[in-house]
């Protein structure tokens, strides 16, 4: 290997940070490197280009995975609030007088996707309350909260009222814009 270049253990050590995220620098084009073999090398004027823009702190590693969402019930309520006052605004606008046609539609229209959305989110907030169990989308969660209401008691009721305003805020939305 060429004096020049580096393997991402030894660039790793001069940067004090683990190879993977020499590797990850590569491969994202911070640093000129190749793959050799197998193995990432890097160019060694690149490395020292970092080193002396590096403050003396060492450089913060991100965790291989973040610990979960820690749910706290007004996380719920407040999405609850949300979905409820975005659903009457995008009911009540389209009967108010002086705004033009098209601001009421805009208006009704975002109001009644952020009620949905909000109540989406109250769900699966609420989902991942009851049984601390992430997914990427929510929709296991939530699956698996309404379709086992002796596990979570009180909870499924909320969740199947959630549901229901879901439900109700995306109509509540269509119609606004279909009426106005």
């Amino acid at each position: 290997m060429s004096d020049e270049w580096l393997t991402t253990k030894r660039a790793a050590e001069i940067l004090d940070c683990s190879a993977e995220t020499v590797r990850a620098m590569a491969h994202d084009k911070i640093l000129s490197g190749e793959k050799v073999s197998g193995q990432w090398q890097v160019k060694k004027d690149g490395v020292e280009r970092i080193q002396s823009l590096k403050p003396s702190a060492p450089v913060p590693e991100l965790p291989a995975s973040l610990p979960p969402l820690k749910v706290d019930p007004g996380m719920v309520e407040v999405s609850m609030a949300l979905a409820g006052i975005a659903a009457a605004i995008a009911a009540i606008l389209p009967g108010v007088s002086g705004i033009t046609e098209n601001l009421k539609l805009l208006v009704a229209f975002l109001s009644g996707i952020l009620a949905v959305f909000s109540a989406y989110s109250a769900l699966w907030l609420l989902a991942r309350y009851c049984l601390e169990k992430p997914s990427r989308t929510g929709f296991a969660e939530i699956w698996e909260l309404l379709k086992n209401p002796e596990r979570v008691g009180p909870y499924w009721l909320v969740a199947l009222g959630l549901l229901v305003w879901l439900v109700l805020s995306a109509l509540i939305g269509a119609l606004a814009i279909v009426g106005g």
